[in-house]
């Protein structure tokens, strides 16, 4: 009879490879091309010109600077919001009016508001929402609160954790837009996070992210796919309004996204490229902020269950299936008589799927805002955004509630709205 040693679910029968095993090794080879061909996209992405820096022309040209009205809502951000207002006030572009609308916030938000208003010398706005109206999502409520008197041609909705490190980002960008006839331009931040596994799991999710909505196609008016990211989204005012605004994605659990999916479709020129220097924000500081909210970003941004399957498939066997591979194969070997050249060869397709991927991560961390060191930890990051697929699935299906920020979502939509009460309204700088 003839021996078999058992690798897993591997046979290698006396001394020649079965067929199995020969299946395992093109595997390894696939996924080493596959990580190959994100070299291609990284190096693409390198000279793609989509970044916008400090140093960037900001000029509005010889006509006259059309009026932005920047809307920021803030709910229980009493921590950044000053930074935040202060960074908008300080920029350079000549005609600028600052909305910013106090949701329901309960930790000293509205006071800060109060003084910086008091401050703004009538550059800024404040409105207080004191209740959501039925079947609205909180931030798109207080949004539309805040558009109820804005006069801008073009509209910039960002977050209440943005920092404009720049004077000039909001010059640059629609300087930008303009040069290249977007109607709909996002701008995504540098990111920071506080914490191991926080640090872990942004690039790898950023990474997910992009890999379904490339900046190549979403600049590409004749292709679907679309992408915006609320911290950053400028938009003209006549495509805001001839695509519904944020009434027309009022219950989405992510509003950006579905706006710019719903303005693509009606044939609203996107435009998608990356901050280095201008803006940034801080993200989540512990293991569950970075949980529930890549949940719900994974969430609102894949939508389908068979999209959320496919990047739990995809993450699974490119990222985390060559590791175990390598540790089970050298396992195995270290326990085997060593005979036979498979063993050489196992160790060589999956470690070369291994370094390959390394070095890719190495190389693409530092352009979804992590240092190059954290590309030590992508295993552990895969692993823990694997976690957050999973959940994100389950979520998809309307298998359990998603509560982010006190409101209550089923699938990708408001399951109920809870009605909280703050302080009394106050209208400030006005």
């Amino acid at each position: 009879m003839v021996r078999c040693e058992r690798f897993g679910k591997i046979h290698l029968p006396g001394g020649r490879m079965n067929v199995l095993t020969i299946i395992w090794l093109a595997l390894g080879s696939v996924i080493t091309l596959l990580w190959l061909r994100r070299h291609v996209d990284i190096s693409r992405a390198q000279r793609s010109g989509f970044i916008l820096t400090p140093d960037g022309d900001g000029s509005p040209g010889s006509g006259v600077a059309p009026r932005i009205s920047v809307i920021v809502a803030a709910r229980d951000e009493a921590s950044n919001i000053e930074c935040c207002v202060r960074s908008l006030l300080s920029q350079d572009y000549p005609s600028l009016e600052l909305i910013v609308v106090n949701d329901r916030s309960v930790d000293g938000t509205a006071s800060i508001l109060e003084r910086c208003g008091r401050d703004a010398g009538g550059r800024m706005r404040v409105h207080h929402v004191t209740e959501v109206r039925a079947g609205w999502f909180g931030k798109t409520n207080a949004l539309q609160t805040g558009l109820s008197d804005a006069r801008g041609e073009f509209f910039l909705f960002t977050d209440a954790d943005c920092e404009f490190q720049s004077t000039g980002a909001v010059s640059i960008a629609m300087a930008y837009a303009s040069d290249h006839g977007i109607e709909f331009l996002t701008v995504t931040p540098e990111t920071s996070v506080g914490g191991f596994w926080p640090a872990a799991i942004l690039p790898v999710c950023t990474g997910i992210l992009m890999i379904w909505h490339p900046p190549e196609k979403v600049n590409d008016p004749k292709h679907r796919a679309a992408y915006a990211n609320g911290a950053f989204m400028l938009i003209r005012r006549d495509a805001y309004e001839r695509v519904g605004g944020h009434a027309a994605v009022r219950d989405a659990i992510c509003e950006d996204m579905q706006l710019a999916r719903r303005a693509k479709s009606m044939g609203v020129r996107l435009g998608m490229v990356r901050s280095q220097g201008l803006y940034g924000t801080r993200m989540y500081d512990t293991p569950g902020e970075a949980w529930r909210g890549w949940t719900r970003i994974m969430q609102g941004s894949l939508r389908t269950p068979g999209r959320v399957a496919a990047a739990i498939v995809l993450l699974s066997v490119s990222s985390l299936l060559p590791w175990a591979a390598l540790i089970a194969g050298v396992a195995a070997w270290s326990r085997s008589s060593g005979n036979g050249w498979w063993w050489p060869a196992w160790i060589i397709v999956w470690g070369s799927a291994c370094g390959v991927q390394q070095w890719a991560t190495i190389r693409a961390y530092p352009m979804m805002g992590a240092r190059r060191a954290m590309a030590l930890t992508y295993v552990l990051g895969a692993a823990a955004s694997l976690g957050i697929l999973v959940n994100a699935f389950l979520k998809v299906m309307g298998i359990g509630v998603t509560i982010w920020r006190g409101r209550s979502y089923r699938g990708a939509r408001v399951a109920e709205v809870a009605v909280s009460v703050a302080k009394e309204p106050v209208r400030v700088g006005g």
